[in-house]
């Protein structure tokens, strides 16, 4: 994706498809039209791909701040226990 976005920034289109003054001087044929098309399929199906990845990573990190959640209470728990113990050995 990295090498996409440098070949955007440099020529201000994507990769493979026609510039707009292209487009523009000398219209848009059907090999340029398919072009097009395989091209927008391609990241429609990167995007879901990503999409997919994000709700997985959004899921994970629910799990994690739950499982951080819990192991605060034990933590703050044991201390308590401790500093009880602590008191009765006094």
């Amino acid at each position: 994706m990295n090498e996409v976005r440098a070949y955007i920034d440099t020529h201000q289109h994507l990769p493979e498809m026609p510039s707009a003054a292209i487009v523009e001087a000398k219209g848009l044929d059907l090999g340029e039209m398919n072009k097009l098309l395989t091209k927008v399929e391609e990241l429609t199906l990167y995007l879901l791909e990503k999409d997919t990845e994000v709700n997985e990573l959004k899921t994970n990190i629910k799990s994690l701040e739950t499982n951080y959640r819990n192991q605060q209470e034990q933590l703050k728990s044991i201390k308590e226990t401790l500093d009880q113990f602590k008191m009765k050995i006094k």
